[in-house]
């Protein structure tokens, strides 16, 4: 039923040229495995996606269910809202199915926010994280915000233009993201080398990768990662690197 409520063959087949050289080690054992993934065609690529937006369009639909209940019972006078995902998904773009991935596809999610008796709606394009969720919950109860906590409140952004953080971070399977408002680098997580750079503004579908402009890598690390490294409990970090090695994900 909710697949059908979209013509797959109206749908943006996305991008379906796999990464650009050099393509870094994870990615390409990724294309291997799913070589089937680069090789559909553009018909295949749009059912997919078709699939997929029914799948969201149930989740949808259940969560309306939810918000009548609570109109209903005129609770939403008095309720606050949050709904976010944990990630996204590559659909086939850059060749690639799944997460585990720094594309925008995969890191990109929903996060919507409603406060009691709603306002007027608005989207914002400020740079967060999911670690701004906590932060935000305890903004709402009106608690103080933890000491040396890296989340900000994401309520601001309910009634201002704010940008946002000017970079965010993200750590997956031994490999590190930092995402300005210009740049997105991926690099190895302890040996800080140089996986994948993008222009995000020259190159918002993030095809052309410039990891050989070391000068600039090198400006962004130097930038980004050093106030963060200096505000990561190092030896929690540590114990979390050895846990992901002894479950295997850690390349």
């Amino acid at each position: 039923m909710h697949r059908a409520r979209y013509d797959a063959h109206e749908l943006d087949p996305g991008i379906p040229e796999p990464p650009d050289d050099p393509v870094p080690g994870r990615i390409r054992a990724l294309l291997r495995r799913n070589r089937t993934i680069g090789a559909a065609t553009i018909s295949e690529r749009q059912r997919w996606r078709a699939a997929y937006l029914g799948n969201v369009s149930l989740i949808d639909d259940w969560i309306g269910e939810i918000l009548a209940v609570l109109r209903r019972r005129d609770w939403l006078s008095n309720t606050w809202i949050v709904f976010i995902f944990d990630h996204g998904e590559m659909l086939g773009d850059h060749a690639l199915w799944g997460k585990t991935v720094f594309y925008r596809q995969s890191v990109t999610v929903p996060c919507i926010l409603r406060p009691p008796g709603g306002i007027t709606g608005r989207v914002s394009n400020a740079l967060v994280e999911l670690i701004d969720v906590p932060a935000t919950l305890r903004d709402i109860a009106g608690a103080e915000p933890l000491d040396s906590a890296m989340g900000c409140s994401l309520c601001e952004h309910l009634t201002s233009d704010s940008t946002g953080k000017e970079a965010i971070v993200s750590d997956l399977f031994g490999q590190t993201m930092l995402r300005t408002r210009h740049h997105k680098l991926v690099f190895g997580t302890v040996d800080k080398r140089p996986h994948q750079l993008f222009d995000l503004e020259a190159d918002p579908d993030e095809r052309e990768n410039r990891v050989f402009d070391t000068r600039l890598a090198t400006e962004l690390l130097d930038r980004w990662m050093e106030p963060f490294d200096a505000l990561t409990d190092q030896t929690a970090f540590a114990r979390y690197r050895d846990y992901v090695k002894q479950s295997g994900s850690l390349n």
